[in-house]
């Protein structure tokens, strides 16, 4: 980019919009921080607006979630960020249409339409809708983080093709770096997992949308001798019911380590085998490309927007839907020490391929684009 385009575009003050800027929150807070960070670094000057900071009237908002995605609890914020005008959306979330049908996926399916008229006749469903839709109309740039979310662009928002560019998500690949033999130890040891358990890793704040039910009926298919003889262990990293969680897995006799949310994800990763991801809906997946960047095999749903990360052998995919058996095949997979080995490579290999520094780049590229698109005329 020319030295023009870099001061014209940092003459503008930039406002990032997003549920949280702390990266201990989640993934999608660490993309907020990162792209903070990487615009500061450009020399632009940016304010970070986040729930429940509300109103005023915006120069630029650069929006990182939907705005439904944004503040599902607090309506009041989504309709007067909506007032202000936004150059750029890229919903983290997805949109809220797909989001509310992903919701969905979990329940038995004579159950859907009942709770999907329910959730959308309820008021606060309409405001947000309505919300997003003035957010896409005024938008004039789009930036989607999988072709799933770009799909539900065109699909549900009606933007035109041509006007969508896909940026995936990065991965810090310095910082999330398959362990040495000291750092597995010391994670498993802090953790409290046997030094020779197979530990599966489970990670998400969403328990359910995520399928960790789905996962606990698969692991409970496997024959408990099996299980006992491999040390096969659960290990759920996120905010839950954590004593909800461990007595549903000691009636199904699963070993299960509940860690609870982690402030750093690296230490966890360390510590397992395997990722086992069984979600139901998911715009992206920063927890794939991180465990991969770790070295691990991943075992996910095939469809959603975080198994297109996954293209060759360094993936397990499994059919969407609730039935637990092919998950349960698929983890067999892994039972083998050589092909985990084999898969864990490959996993690295692919995570190489999404560098953290590529992916901020080329956001913050667009976001000066749309800076520039949007510059009045100057006067002569």
């Amino acid at each position: 980019m020319d030295p023009a385009h870099d001061n014209a575009a940092a003459a503008r003050p930039i406002a990032v919009v997003a549920d949280g800027f702390d990266p201990a929150r989640g993934g999608a807070e660490r993309v907020a921080a990162q792209l903070v960070a990487a615009l500061r670094a450009r020399g632009h000057t940016v304010e970070t607006i986040e729930p429940p900071a509300a109103g005023g009237a915006l120069r630029r908002a650069i929006a990182l979630a939907s705005a439904a995605q944004r503040a599902r609890a607090q309506g009041r914020f989504v309709v007067s960020l909506c007032k202000a005008p936004g150059d750029l959306v890229c919903p983290q979330g997805g949109l809220h249409l797909a989001a509310m049908a992903g919701a969905l996926e979990p329940y038995p399916a004579a159950l859907r339409p009942v709770l999907g008229a329910a959730r959308l006749l309820a008021p606060r469903q309409f405001a947000f809708l309505a919300a997003e839709r003035r957010q896409y109309a005024q938008a004039r740039h789009f930036v989607a983080i999988s072709e799933r979310v770009r799909q539900d662009m065109i699909r549900i928002a009606g933007v035109p093709p041509e006007r969508i560019e896909v940026c995936r998500l990065g991965v810090d690949l310095a910082h999330f770096r398959p362990p040495t033999d000291e750092a597995r130890r010391d994670a498993r040891r802090r953790l409290g997992l046997a030094a020779d358990a197979l530990v599966l890793l489970f990670a998400s704040h969403n328990y359910r949308l995520r399928g960790l039910g789905r996962l606990l009926r698969a692991l409970a298919q496997i024959e408990p001798t099996r299980r006992a003889r491999l040390g096969l262990t659960l290990l759920v990293a996120g905010r839950g019911e954590r004593a909800r969680l461990q007595r549903l897995a000691h009636r199904l006799e699963i070993a299960l380590v509940a860690a609870g949310q982690q402030s750093d994800m690296r230490a966890v990763y360390h510590a397992a085998d395997a990722l086992v991801h069984p979600t139901f809906y998911d715009t992206s997946s920063l927890v794939i490309l991180e465990a991969m960047a770790c070295g691990l095999p991943v075992v996910t749903t095939a469809g959603h927007g975080g198994a297109e990360f996954l293209r060759g052998p360094e993936s397990v995919l499994v059919p969407p839907g609730r039935d637990p058996a092919p998950l349960a095949r698929a983890i067999e997979r892994l039972f083998e020490p050589g092909a985990r080995r084999a898969l864990g490579r490959s996993a690295r290999a692919c995570a190489e391929r999404y560098p953290l520094e590529l992916s901020l780049a080329r956001l913050v590229d667009r976001i000066e684009d749309a800076l520039l698109a949007s510059a009045p005329p100057e006067t002569p």
